[in-house]
């Protein structure tokens, strides 16, 4: 009796814990998870020509000339398992394509274009300007393409604002601008980003200009037409104020190293087909890259929600971010009727495919808690048709934020007009930063200067009176661009931007829609600006 009493009691045990572990596999997310049709995932085993014809229907809807796609509700995102591809892989608006190795070294495309972005009109005084809102990441290209005549073969990457590069190894040159046969000067380029990047051959910038590279190795740099910034590159240029045809001298700005930065998080995928989020620790006086994975998080995807734009609403993902777990967008654009809110420390929300989120009742799409350590990245803000106090906000006041666990915002894009589905948009300011210790990573605040259709801005159309406040102290940032705003871009912090290396800013003082006049003095906040045209 006393043993059938034992026996009982055990498999009573047994079963508690049974059903305990099954309560907890129901708390979490499945790993792998299940991705909406928006995001395509490849292997070196599927076959190359199902793969080519994938992509090239994306840039077909959203890629190609005349600016194709610019507006568009589509969103893609293509992740490419560890492997080697030969395939071509044109980037459009609102596309992002990206390895998902621990290293970048561990997807390789061996194509002759490989991962390439064109510039979107063939017209030398539109170019590339226009060529915004979209990113690639973590791979190695071997491209040995000749795209323009200046004895370079490699990658081109012919864009301007919200178009980054990250993570990525490129064996032999890089093209930051297009030049095509025949025409009497390269298209126009103007602003970009680079990071943590090793380019083995040249970095060419052409026409670009209000260019920011950080944290990145380059066999060599030349040219540019104004304010190429590097923040941490081993091998760029020295220093060197202003342009001078006759001699062959570019405008450079060069800091040394990175004070304080911490790399955008991202997607990696293990041999038994497991995801994991990986979150790049934040480093001090950093030069040159950092590939190394034991300087990073890995978060099991059990602990992160993938949202569906088709069915997740501000509700739902609150409800996850409220249960302490990580969010991945994917592509998609989430109309959002309350903010996204991160409560928890160490908390992730990460865009895929400029997942764009769409504030419809007058609140920030993004509001941040009064913790430490919360990372923003890869997500376009966008006003609605009520308007906004700001569409991210981060923190209170009350929040004196962690020097050692510091907030982060990473490719975090904000737009007050453009798509006619939200014209007319409005908002005070975009991004309003209240608390300290906060990381900005390559950011626009972009107020339309045209939209959908062709229409252009005048008349306080889509108004935003500041591209954004920063209240905090102790904020560093890294390549803000602004466009357009009523006012100026505006910090009140009595130390807030103390530390800025190689920030710039264009206010866009020649691009104020037209008719409409702007009151007050131009205010610049930063130590190292070069002359802006």
């Amino acid at each position: 009796q006393a043993f059938c009493r034992r026996a009982l009691f055990s498999m009573a045990f047994a079963f508690l814990l049974a059903a305990f572990g099954a309560i907890v596999a129901d708390g979490a997310e499945p790993n792998p998870p299940t991705w909406p049709s928006t995001v395509s995932v490849f292997g070196p085993e599927d076959a190359m020509a199902d793969i080519q014809r994938t992509v090239d229907a994306a840039y077909a809807k959203n890629g190609g000339q005349a600016e194709n796609g610019q507006f568009s509700s589509l969103r893609f995102a293509f992740l490419f398992k560890p492997g080697s591809y030969s395939v071509d892989v044109p980037v459009g608006y609102y596309t992002q394509v990206s390895g998902l190795g621990t290293a970048p070294t561990d997807v390789v495309f061996t194509s002759s274009k490989g991962v390439f972005c064109e510039e979107a009109s063939y017209s030398v005084k539109l170019g590339a300007l226009d060529t915004f809102w979209r990113a690639a990441e973590n791979f190695q290209t071997e491209a040995d393409f000749a795209w323009n005549e200046n004895g370079n073969k490699g990658m081109i990457w012919a864009a301007s604002q919200a178009s980054s590069l990250r993570r990525i190894v490129v064996s032999n040159d890089l093209d930051l601008y297009e030049y095509r046969h025949g025409d009497g000067a390269a298209g126009y380029a103007s602003g970009g980003f680079l990071s943590n990047s090793w380019i083995k051959g040249t970095v060419d910038s052409g026409s670009q200009q209000q260019f920011l590279a950080r944290n990145c190795k380059v066999g060599k740099w030349s040219d540019g037409v104004w304010n190429i910034v590097t923040v941490g590159v081993q091998g760029a240029n020295p220093s060197h104020c202003g342009a001078d045809q006759e001699m062959c001298t570019h405008p450079y700005v060069n800091v040394a190293a990175a004070p304080e930065i911490a790399e955008k998080p991202f997607i990696t995928i293990d041999t038994s087909g497991k995801y994991h989020l990986m979150a790049p620790r934040v480093a001090t006086q950093r030069e040159g890259i950092d590939f190394e994975a034991s300087h990073m998080e890995a978060i099991d995807f059990m602990q992160v929600y993938v949202t569906d734009a088709d069915k997740d609403t501000a509700a739902t993902i609150n409800e996850k971010l409220a249960s302490g777990l990580h969010i991945v967008l994917a592509p998609g654009v989430y109309e959002l009727s309350a903010p996204l809110e991160l409560n928890k420390k160490n908390q992730i929300l990460l865009g895929l495919g400029l997942a764009t989120l769409v504030a419809t009742s007058g609140t920030p799409v993004v509001k941040v808690g009064d913790v430490a350590g919360v990372r923003v990245a890869g997500i376009i803000a966008e006003a609605g048709l009520v308007k906004s106090p700001s569409l991210v906000l981060w923190g209170s006041a009350k929040f004196a934020g962690d020097a050692s666990n510091p907030g982060v915002m990473s490719d975090v894009f904000t737009r007050v007009g453009g798509p006619a589905k939200f014209d007319p948009a409005q908002a005070h300011a975009t991004v309003v930063i209240n608390s300290g210790h906060v990381i900005v990573d390559n950011s626009w605040y972009w107020r339309a200067d045209h939209e959908e259709g062709g229409k252009l801005v005048h008349n306080g159309d889509n108004p935003c009176e500041v591209a954004a406040i920063f209240n905090g102290n102790d904020i560093t940032t890294y390549g803000p661009v602004e466009r357009q705003s009523r006012q100026d871009f505006h910090v009140a912090g009595r130390d807030a931007l103390r530390r800025d290396p190689g920030k710039f800013r264009r206010q866009g003082l020649r691009w104020v829609p037209r008719r409409e006049q702007r009151h007050g003095a131009l205010r610049i906040w930063c130590r190292h600006l070069p002359l802006l045209p």
